[in-house]
């Protein structure tokens, strides 16, 4: 862990983390980024280890400085520490998804990512499933409520995230049907 991440973002990610212990023996770094960017946080592998194995690649989630709310911004320490830990919960989940990925794959999935919708939602429906199957969902369902109910965002980002992610709704089925097969 980068010792220049600050302790608010530490904790909740830890936590997160904790629900998924068969990624404990990656590398996975968290990298705040200068200015705020499109998304909150984003999950990778680092380009140079790209190609390798998923168990010998470094994981990077990439954390904007604040969140975007209509006409301000908003810097991450007054975001609730639950909100971040479904973030975080989420972010773990495609990280568990490309442990499923060889290189050439890997590289694959991120020209699918960016030229296909239903490829993009797909792997967020998969990053949500995987974070509710390692015990997340009421994080996940408090950082959906917290994006689409309680911040004051934009319409437009409103609206990515109604295309490209679950809805609480659809996480609610998803911890059902778990639900029945446990």
């Amino acid at each position: 862990m980068d010792h220049l991440i600050p302790d608010f973002l530490v904790v909740p990610f830890q936590k997160a983390l904790s629900h998924y212990p068969e990624l404990h023996q990656l590398e996975i770094r968290l990298k705040i980024m200068h200015r705020p960017g499109t998304s909150t946080m984003s999950a990778r592998p680092t380009l140079a280890t790209l190609l390798l194995g998923p168990q010998s690649r470094t994981y990077l989630i990439r954390v904007s400085p604040a969140v975007r709310l209509g006409n301000k911004l908003e810097e991450l320490p007054a975001l609730p520490e639950d909100v971040l830990i479904g973030w975080f919960g989420h972010e773990l989940g495609h990280i568990k998804d490309y442990t499923h990925c060889s290189g050439i794959d890997m590289a694959g999935f991120g020209l699918k990512y960016l030229l296909s919708p239903s490829f993009r939602r797909a792997a967020e429906f998969r990053a949500d499933y995987f974070a509710v199957e390692n015990g997340l969902q009421e994080y996940i369902l408090r950082t959906k409520h917290y994006i689409l109910h309680e911040a004051d965002i934009p319409p437009a980002y409103k609206a990515r995230i109604r295309k490209y992610y679950c809805s609480p709704e659809e996480i609610e089925a998803l911890v059902q049907e778990l639900a029945g097969e446990a």
